[in-house]
């Protein structure tokens, strides 16, 4: 039963980094495709612009709704935690 939980766990850390991985390997292919346009201010300018949305942007926009996760998060275990005192 242990094992089958560590299984399941490492399964699932081989995913999230593999799925890393391949953003990393996109970010890295994106900015190879702006740099291609070095000499031409405007294209440069253009596509720092939409790395930068598309990146930095959204990566915020993903990190909102995380804290919002975990201020409920938060908050419940608080109230549960003072139930557990409060019980005893």
């Amino acid at each position: 039963m242990r094992q089958e939980g560590l299984t399941n766990e490492v399964q699932k850390l081989k995913a999230k980094l593999d799925e890393q991985i391949n953003y990393k390997k996109k970010f890295q292919e994106d900015v190879h495709e702006v740099l291609q346009h070095v000499t031409d201010f405007k294209k440069l300018k253009a596509g720092v612009i939409k790395l930068h949305k598309k990146y930095v942007l959204e990566e915020m926009k993903n990190d909102a709704g995380d804290t919002d996760i975990n201020k409920v998060y938060g908050s419940t275990r608080k109230y549960l935690e003072q139930n557990v005192n409060y019980l005893k």
